[in-house]
């Protein structure tokens, strides 16, 4: 009978996308000096006629599986979490990291245009032929923050700037923007390389790396270099509630963020339900500077139902913190108020918001909806 495994040294990493030929020497030597090699194989298959053989096949089963489920990651681990025998333990994981020379790219030619939110960016793989050791590296460059080396394997070979990590697919500049969102250069020397579609490259919770600069906060530099490099990033989707960035980032409550992307934003984004929510979310803010200019240049967004169904006008109505109770305006106030004529939606004039900010600015909110 095999002796009791104790799984202590037997991997120095955990099984990873990059390391399945070293992982599986190590973990088979183990195994057949355990004697469980065999149930792994499926030599030695369970005897259900014999209760003793059989006893004896399922606790060695479940020493092998144990052991490999031990020297498995997080990412691994989930793809053997529901099989029972060590056999389709290994065969799942020798499908999913077995992988030599394959690399998943970015390919423009098989993006739809015209694709709406929720439709899936289409993958293709290609073999790998020359530098294919470097190239097999590069996936591990990125996990241990090697920005050098994986930006140097990135000059050498163009096409790993659209490689996706198999696990998040990430790409380097996604990568970067998450774990090294300071380092401004690596980003400019990347939008040099990358192609403007390139950058709508989702991983695998659909964020583009504009997402992720928005939700780590990034310097607005490598927001810019983005932007610049592809406006239609101002317009694209984000999960779970389909947010375009502007809105995205109010969501996050990156005021900088907001201010850089909000003037940026398309008219035809803004005059719609995302301009609704942007409406309703400023007023939430007391961003009222921005409320007065959403509606001045689209009146009709005062009663247009957000994503969550409710107008931008019942949620000011519903403020009781953004008016004053009982007097309302003082006499000036009063006085300036009833000396002012709407007419049209002129341009925000900063101007007021800087004399009369807060509940002045309410109250000519509360007037132009009105006046719809």
């Amino acid at each position: 009978m095999a002796a009791a495994v104790v799984p202590n040294g037997i991997v120095p990493e955990v099984l990873k996308y990059y390391n399945f030929e070293d992982w599986s020497i190590r973990v088979k030597t183990y195994l057949l000096g355990k004697e469980l090699w065999e149930v792994v194989v499926g030599t030695e298959t369970e005897q259900e006629d014999d209760k003793a053989k059989s006893k004896a096949w399922r606790k060695n089963n479940a020493k092998a599986l144990h052991v490999i489920q031990f020297c498995c990651g997080d990412d691994a681990f989930s793809c053997i979490s529901g099989l029972s025998t060590a056999k389709e333990a290994w065969q799942a994981l020798e499908e999913e990291f077995k992988r030599p020379g394959v690399i998943e790219f970015f390919d423009e030619r098989l993006v739809d245009n015209d694709a709406e939110p929720g439709d899936e960016i289409e993958i293709m793989e290609t073999e790998t032929t020359e530098g294919e050791g470097d190239r097999s590296n590069f996936f591990h460059h990125l996990e241990c923050r090697n920005w050098d080396a994986a930006m140097d394997l990135i000059r050498r070979y163009p096409n790993l700037i659209r490689a996706r990590i198999p696990s998040t697919g990430m790409t380097i500049l996604h990568m970067v923007v998450l774990y090294n969102p300071g380092n401004v250069s690596i980003v400019n020397e990347l939008m040099q390389l990358m192609k403007a579609k390139d950058l709508e490259i989702r991983d695998t919770n659909d964020c583009t790396a504009l997402t992720l600069a928005i939700e780590q906060n990034v310097d607005i530099q490598i927001a810019h270099k983005m932007v610049e490099k592809n406006k239609s990033l101002l317009t694209m989707w984000i999960a779970p509630q389909n947010r375009i960035p502007v809105g995205y980032a109010f969501a996050w409550n990156n005021w900088k963020m907001v201010d850089y992307l909000y003037p940026l934003t398309p008219p035809e984004a803004l005059n719609s339900v995302h301009g609704a929510e942007l409406l309703t979310r400023s007023f939430c803010a007391l961003k009222f500077d921005m409320a007065l200019d959403l509606i001045q240049r689209y009146p009709n967004l005062a009663t247009v139902k957000d994503n969550h169904g409710g107008t931008p006008l019942a949620q000011l109505a519903g403020m009781r913190c953004a008016f004053l109770s009982g007097s309302q305006l003082k006499f000036w106030e009063k006085w300036i108020y009833n000396g002012i004529r709407i007419e049209g939606s002129p341009p925000i004039d900063n101007q007021w918001c800087c004399i009369f900010p807060g509940r002045l600015q309410v109250h000519l909110l509360a007037k132009e909806c009105k006046m719809q």
